[in-house]
């Protein structure tokens, strides 16, 4: 089985020094890579900036911006090979569209350095779900589709809805989630897999996680 898996955040810049980015370490992506091509599958990794890459994959290939990890996964995708898709990273919802300076207004993104000033306001435009176009970038289209969605709230109903928004949007099979107050422990953060009926199953670890999704594509696939 061929697999993609998109791992750590988006790095939006605002000039060349300076992007606004999350709090993604690429961990869990890293260990499903490693979980998955250490059981005989072809894994492509991507991940983002400086987040932690696997000792085992096919191919490792890094990503910075929004932009730049879309065009990637169409790249990759149009090439009919991948079977399932782990999207994973922590995607900016946002990119900066303007630099509002005191004297003047640059488009985000500046190829300079700019200035400490008294001032400075981000005009920030929001970017689109890669997660809901992913089939549609792929040649095969019987291909399954992974989605991962991280909430900040200790409150299982806000769990739901935020997961039953991802399959309204379409475009993906199953939701891994995990909560903000999950996220440390000593064997890493807690996940669940939440399928469209809301039927769920718990995962204590991140190789818990691995094994939970190698048993539903066994189902599903």
């Amino acid at each position: 089985m061929n697999i993609l898996i998109t791992s750590g955040p988006t790095r939006e810049p605002i000039d060349t020094v300076r992007f606004i980015t999350n709090l993604s370490t690429g961990k869990t992506g890293a260990a499903l890579a490693d979980y998955f091509q250490g059981q005989g599958h072809e894994v492509t990794f991507l991940h983002g900036g400086d987040s932690i890459k696997p000792n085992k994959a096919r191919e490792i290939l890094p990503f910075e911006a929004f932009l730049d990890l879309n065009q990637a996964m169409q790249e990759i995708l149009s090439r009919g090979h991948i079977d399932v898709v782990f999207h994973g990273a922590a995607v900016g919802d946002y990119s900066v569209e303007q630099i509002r300076l005191p004297h003047e207004t640059l488009q985000g993104g500046a190829d300079f350095k700019i200035d400490s000033q008294e001032k400075v306001e981000l005009v920030l435009k929001r970017n689109f779900k890669i997660l809901n176009k992913i089939k549609s970038y792929s040649v095969k289209k019987k291909i399954s589709v992974v989605g991962f969605k991280f909430t900040d709230s200790r409150e299982k109903k806000d769990w739901l809805v935020a997961v039953r928004k991802i399959y309204e949007e379409g475009g993906v099979d199953l939701v891994v989630h995990n909560d903000l107050s999950e996220r440390s422990g000593e064997d890493g953060p807690r996940f669940r897999l939440i399928e469209m009926d809301e039927k769920s199953l718990e995962c204590e670890s991140r190789l818990e996680l691995a094994r939970g999704l190698e048993n539903w594509l066994r189902r599903h696939l």
